[in-house]
């Protein structure tokens, strides 16, 4: 399994050069790029989740459930994922983001997407074009951040829902 030395070694090594590395293992193209996200960006999360999850199993409330004989699929169910669920939506929409990011600088120093469209490919093109003033690093930015609050507002609002649960 995971332990958490090896969880710890993983988040050790910065994540870019991580990238970078496992996409030019994986091969060129959007599946490398997918194969180096998946190996990567589940660290962040299993650190926070597992944190809470630690914290959880002192809570009165699981503690009560076991001393009544629950069975521990049963306090996971009912205790542990409705209170972690909104921690798994805050780390996807902030991974969200931060995989549009790391695929423009992939495709933007040729290791990522080749021959589908990505911004990187399109800055890579543009290049040219890109010393023409800040201009049009304020529109690259505005969309960018277009996109992340996008994938951010309806995980927001899911995850204040799943903040508070009482049982």
């Amino acid at each position: 399994g995971m332990t958490p030395l090896r969880v710890s070694i993983a988040a050790s090594i910065p994540s870019i050069l991580l990238l970078m590395g496992l996409t030019y293992v994986a091969g060129r193209g959007l599946f490398g790029v997918y194969v180096a996200f998946i190996a990567t960006f589940w660290v962040g999360p299993c650190r926070v989740i597992r944190g809470e999850v630690l914290k959880l199993r002192e809570s009165e409330y699981v503690q009560a459930a076991r001393a009544l004989g629950y069975g521990p699929l049963r306090i996971l169910a009912r205790h542990v994922v409705p209170n972690t669920v909104h921690l798994m939506l805050v780390n996807f929409a902030l991974l969200f983001v931060g995989a549009i990011k790391n695929e423009v600088i992939l495709s933007y120093l040729g290791v990522g997407v080749v021959d589908e469209p990505s911004w990187g490919i399109m800055i890579d093109n543009a290049k040219m074009e890109l010393g023409g003033g800040a201009r049009t690093y304020r529109l690259t930015d505005a969309v960018v951040t277009g996109c992340g609050t996008a994938a951010n507002r309806p995980t927001e609002s899911i995850s204040f829902s799943y903040a508070k649960v009482d049982f």
